[in-house]
């Protein structure tokens, strides 16, 4: 009878769990949760070739110019790490030995061009098969 029972609610459990996973995952204030590319992945490539309208070096020229234009050239090390939520992302913490970044920068949108400073400093893993690549 105890066996049962427990088999009973270990699918009871199975259920729970498949259902949840085929819901949508969204953060504690109801919203969606960020599409993270990293940069320089297959995924990146793809992505950029069939949705982006403003090219990586008119993305860092925009950056460079409102680095210039809002904090006289004096943020240092923002790199393209990449991208969430259609923008290039730059961030100054950008650890590819770690394969994490930051959320905190300079976003570029990758089809209008607006850029913006996000302060939010969500620490996020970049972890992909491209790191194997990378020589230190």
């Amino acid at each position: 009878m105890a066996l049962k029972h427990v088999i009973k609610n270990i699918l009871i459990l199975i259920l729970t769990l498949n259902i949840i996973s085929c819901t949508e995952i969204k953060n504690n204030k109801g919203d969606k949760m960020m599409n993270i590319i990293p940069y320089g992945t297959d995924e990146y490539n793809t992505y950029i070739k069939e949705n982006s309208k403003i090219t990586k070096e008119e993305a860092r020229n925009i950056k460079n110019n409102f680095i210039k234009e809002n904090y006289n050239g004096k943020i240092i090390g923002a790199f393209l790490c990449c991208i969430i939520d259609d923008n290039y992302v730059f961030t100054n913490y950008y650890i590819p030995k770690l394969m994490e970044s930051s959320t905190k920068g300079i976003w570029v949108n990758i089809k209008n061009g607006k850029i913006k400073y996000q302060n939010t400093d969500i620490k996020v893993p970049l972890i992909t098969e491209v790191w194997n690549d990378v020589k230190y």
